[in-house]
């Protein structure tokens, strides 16, 4: 078990310096690129220059990744429980990704005329949802449906898509820390964290994910 333990931490250290080395790799490039004038015209300096903030972007968002997660793990995620309608919640998410979601997914969602309401946080409540709905852009093949259920086990959220890739071996691993079903599809733009920090919060405020 020790062993087991050592070998994911290890996996753990490796992933995180592979994906801060690449965006700081391509970064250093372009930047020598810029240091020398007779190279690089005033074109290229303009697409180095958006290259470079994307990058810096990316790195960005990485970092507060581990620290979210870091702060999930260690309980020091500040959690203030409420009464909290998750309707809106839901439809406020998906009409903030929707640009992005719609241009390559049917979108469906069977969202409740009245209010559902939870006990939770709003803050974890939201990064929830968006998690999700990142994780279906970047992986679902053509459909995204969402749904809100309430019976007497509780409030249920639904999130379905098809992702012709996924296999079993895939299944037991979604929610490890910094899993990547296929890192070639990711392009640098996936931590693998976003469901390990989704099922954390979840788990936090009673729920289940």
């Amino acid at each position: 078990m020790a062993v087991r333990h050592e070998r994911d931490f290890q996996n753990q250290i490796e992933n995180i310096s592979h994906d801060l080395r690449t965006p700081l790799t391509v970064i250093n490039g372009y930047l020598k690129m810029m240091d020398n004038p007779k190279k690089a015209n005033q074109g290229e300096v303009a697409e180095a220059l958006k290259i470079i903030e994307a990058k810096t972007v990316a790195m960005s968002k990485l970092t507060e990744q581990f620290y979210l997660l870091s702060q999930v793990s260690a309980g020091d995620f500040a959690l203030h429980l409420s009464r909290v309608d998750v309707v809106p919640v839901v439809r406020g998410a998906l009409a903030g990704q929707y640009e992005v979601l719609g241009s390559r997914l049917k979108i469906q969602a069977e969202l409740p005329d009245v209010p559902i309401y939870v006990q939770a946080d709003i803050d974890g409540l939201n990064r929830i949802v968006a998690n999700l709905l990142q994780n279906a852009g970047r992986y679902a093949n053509s459909y995204l449906r969402v749904e809100i259920r309430s019976d007497l086990d509780g409030v249920k959220l639904h999130f379905i898509n098809d992702e012709a890739g996924l296999t079993s071996a895939d299944i037991e691993h979604l929610f490890d820390r910094f899993y990547r079903q296929d890192k070639a599809r990711s392009n640098g733009d996936s931590t693998g964290l976003g469901l390990t920090i989704a099922r954390e919060l979840a788990k936090k405020m009673g729920g289940n994910l």
